[in-house]
């Protein structure tokens, strides 16, 4: 998944619980998930606990040079069993694009009159050959 997200021209950011013990390094799961992310140029926020037995479970990740993240904290507020992360993120604001749409307010259409229209719109269809009817149009 890392590797189609690499190919994108956008900036990455990864942010979730993963369940892993980031902080020991001993553990080959970690070793495996942190040369994963050395080999992407992938970087990893999060350098205090942010469970509450002590582990570095909840991970901020995006690439080495990004100026994505411009500050984090994990807060030690025991809302639940992993403490909340808090940190800004450098986002650009999509640009809007102004487009004009137009509707027709359906309960003021005359239904016998619009059938109408439909009738005479078909008398001038002269062929049950479906191909002939796609050539006209």
């Amino acid at each position: 998944m890392i590797s189609e997200l690499s190919l994108l021209n956008t900036s990455l950011l990864i942010i979730g619980d993963f369940n892993l013990h980031f902080d020991n390094v001993n553990d080959s799961t970690v070793s495996k998930s942190q040369n994963i992310l050395d080999s992407y140029s992938l970087y990893q926020h999060v350098k205090t606990k942010s469970h509450k037995r002590g582990h570095i479970l909840d991970l901020v990740i995006s690439e080495q040079n990004s100026q994505l993240i411009n500050t984090l904290e994990v807060t030690t507020d025991l809302l639940s069993d992993h403490y909340p992360i808090v940190c800004d993120i450098n986002l650009e604001s999509a640009s809007s694009v102004e487009k004009e749409i137009m509707s027709r307010k359906l309960k003021d259409i005359d239904v016998e009159q619009f059938a109408s229209s439909i009738k005479e719109a078909v008398k001038c269809i002269d062929s049950d050959d479906p191909l002939a009817l796609l050539h006209r149009y």
